[in-house]
């Protein structure tokens, strides 16, 4: 995997003859690494608990429902801690980093503690502590889409190349999950239930020191040169002096980036991103819900009967056969507008839903169905989180990537959130109740995308 990484890395650096253009321009490659594994590192410390969580919640006395929340609850406190680390960071990358380790390495710590002291809430609290290192999901979002970092013809991309950290995340997380629930429970400590927050403690705290030791902050009083895409008539800046004295008082004011361009947001501008919030939002709704639905549909369905194993094994071969097109989207996000992923992705999604729809209906639900709902519902909706705030990002000025990050990221944390504890509740609303939600909200974001089509056009890349 790392040698894939690399690899991935290596190709995103431009050619020669590319390397003075500012629309191709990429970040210090370690500091890029460091940010890219730390999305691994993130994403595999959601996924790895899921397959075992429903069973230690009810070990620990709680519900399936409740388990939903705690699969839901860090992306929650991190919506609550987003505004203060803003402040606090100042719109730097160094902070929030460090927070995100030490919140890591501390939540892994509790949840590790929580089988010996037998308590619900020490495995709670461990999950809040995630909601401290889950702000950094929205750093991650804003460094590939930084002008001070990457030109606009690489945002995409590199957006695509967080994806593909949810890839890992979903391949190896479930998977590690159910083979350490195989360690048994000899003792109190190390256990089925939480060898992987102990494994995952010490995997934060090397990250935590090469993190300290090379990443490197680009200097904040550094104006960017890059472009943007052409902006609607109707949303060209304005060059009045005044206006270019004043400032735009918002979250990000504490932010030391380049000096605020005077821009006007007309309604070519807001329907966008209020359609890309939504769909930020629906996505991981999607994704969520399935995640935590899949553990406590498949234990309960009389022809499965799975055990938290079996759903690990499961869920990382959906994650595992979706990884090369989630590879591929990286490079043919250079080749392919936004706009056509949009609806490309939500339409493979819709029909990945309507297969385990129609089985279920038909009471046919085996393996094969299932197993390509959950690879098609990976593939698409995964793909479909690397695009708003690169999207944004080209039609909006630089500095306001900040901005269009934070929005964006909100609405992921609230699809996060609502979707896991929609999915834990599968079982009692129903499979089609579940279903029938999901699909109506994907058919309302592709009904947003074609009435907001000309909108949508931006560089490809």
């Amino acid at each position: 995997m790392s040698s894939r990484l690399r690899s991935l890395i290596t190709s995103l650096r431009p050619s020669e003859e590319r390397s003075l253009d500012p629309d191709f321009k990429l970040p210090h490659l370690p500091s890029l690494t460091i940010i890219l594994l730390s999305n691994v590192l993130l994403q595999l410390s959601f996924y790895i608990t899921i397959p075992s969580l429903s069973s230690f919640t009810r070990h620990l006395g709680g519900t399936n429902t409740f388990s939903g929340l705690c699969i839901g609850i860090p992306p929650l406190l991190a919506v609550a801690l987003t505004y203060p680390v803003l402040r606090l960071g100042r719109g730097h990358y160094t902070f929030p980093l460090h927070l995100c380790c030490g919140s890591m390495l501390v939540g892994n710590i509790l949840y590790g503690c929580a089988y010996r002291a037998h308590s619900l809430w020490m495995m709670f609290a461990g999950r809040l502590a995630f909601g401290g290192g889950f702000v950094f999901f929205m750093y991650q979002k804003r460094f590939v889409a930084d002008g001070r970092y990457v030109g606009v013809r690489r945002r995409t991309t590199l957006s695509g190349s967080l994806v593909v950290g949810q890839g890992v995340g979903t391949i190896l997380g479930p998977w590690l999950g159910g083979v350490l629930y195989k360690v048994g429970f000899g003792n109190e400590v190390f256990t089925g239930y939480t060898a992987q927050a102990w494994i995952l403690a010490a995997m934060w705290l090397v990250f935590w020191f090469f993190a300290w030791r090379y990443f490197k902050e680009e200097d904040p009083s550094i104006v960017s040169t890059l472009s943007t895409t052409s902006l609607p008539p109707s949303s060209e800046p304005q060059t009045n002096d005044k206006e270019k004295e004043g400032a735009i008082t918002d979250l990000t004011s504490a932010a030391p980036t380049e000096p605020l361009t005077p821009f006007t947001l007309s309604l070519r501008v807001k329907f966008p991103m209020a359609l890309m919030s939504f769909y930020a939002c629906m996505a991981f709704f999607v994704l969520s819900s399935w995640e935590a639905f899949i553990p406590v549909y498949a234990a309960s369905a009389p022809q499965f009967l799975w055990s938290p194993l079996s759903s690990g094994n499961f869920m990382a071969l959906g994650g595992l056969a979706a990884f090369p097109f989630l590879l591929l989207n990286v490079f043919a996000a250079r080749r392919v507008q936004d706009r056509w992923i949009l609806v490309g992705m939500s339409l493979f999604g819709i029909g990945g839903l309507a297969i385990f729809l129609s089985t279920h209906e038909t009471g046919k639900v085996t393996y094969a169905p299932f197993f390509i709902t959950w690879f098609m519902t990976v593939l698409a909706f995964n793909t479909l989180t690397s695009i708003p705030v690169s999207l944004l990002s080209k039609h909006l000025p630089p500095e306001w990537v900040t901005r269009t990050s934070i929005m964006v990221q909100m609405s992921m944390y609230t699809g996060r959130v609502t979707g896991a504890v929609w999915g834990g509740a599968g079982m009692k609303v129903g499979p089609v109740a579940e279903l029938a939600l999901e699909m109506g909200l994907v058919g309302l974001g592709v009904a947003g995308v074609v009435v907001l089509w000309g909108g949508l056009m931006a560089k490809k890349g």
